[in-house]
């Protein structure tokens, strides 16, 4: 649909260039026209690439999530992936597109067959048509053929299963937040901020990922911040 839709766009663009060679057309209407029809094009363009994200980047790069969600729906990704496989053992192995390999038309695919699995490299002109990273595929014969049902149903359990993953995240964090207490930062690591709540002092610390950015840089361990109006403020 998008490829369409980017053609469409080329198709409409050119079409303007021809009347402003011919001077049929207003070109400061024309120009501003040319612009928008260009961005959107060029968006679709890029978007496309989007079919060589695996699933698990897709849901981390449209949320905010601590280093254990992160690894909590990578683990979902794995579950998912592996009770389909069971529950339809008589279909045969199951293949799963895992992601591309860099710099290349290579795939890295998993392939679940009873109590066994691999990890294989399978070229992008050995995949079915319309076969991509998250696709599910068979074996039929020799070939690969796509399993647009188990594609669908595995899809859907990861991306069930990390929703909820989130909100809990989420809730949790919104619980360790209180007005008035103050936290300290335990790590600061790769951009991640821990927090422990020296008021209360509960048993367990957080990852803040809601951190003021503007105070990250301040934010070393042993520093002291106060949780007031709804954001963090430095204590001293």
């Amino acid at each position: 649909m998008k490829f369409l839709i980017y053609k469409g766009a080329d198709i409409i663009l050119n079409f303007f260039n021809d009347l402003e060679k011919n001077n049929k057309f207003d070109k400061g209407l024309l120009g501003g026209i040319q612009d928008f029809i260009e961005d959107l094009a060029n968006s679709l363009k890029n978007s496309s690439t989007n079919r060589d994200e695996d699933i698990v980047t897709q849901i981390l790069s449209n949320n905010k999530v601590t280093l254990a969600t992160e690894n909590s729906i990578f683990k979902a990704r794995e579950n998912a992936i592996h009770n389909y496989a069971i529950q339809t053992e008589s279909d045969g192995p199951l293949y799963y597109v895992y992601n591309k390999v860099k710099d290349s038309d290579n795939y890295r695919v998993i392939e679940i067959d009873g109590e066994s699995e691999k990890m294989l490299t399978v070229s992008k002109e050995n995949l079915p048509t319309g076969a991509t990273v998250n696709s599910c595929i068979r074996k039929n014969g020799d070939d690969f053929v796509l399993d647009t049902d188990a594609t669908k149903s595995i899809s859907d359990a990861i991306n069930n299963d990390a929703k909820t993953i989130i909100e809990e995240q989420n809730q949790k964090l919104a619980d360790y937040r209180k007005d008035g207490h103050i936290y300290l930062v335990t790590e600061d690591t790769n951009n991640r901020i821990f927090l422990y709540d020296t008021t209360s002092k509960p048993e367990f610390e957080i990852e803040e990922i809601d951190f003021p950015e503007e105070l990250r840089a301040v934010a070393t361990e042993g520093k002291k911040f106060i949780f007031t109006n709804g954001s963090y403020e430095l204590y001293e």
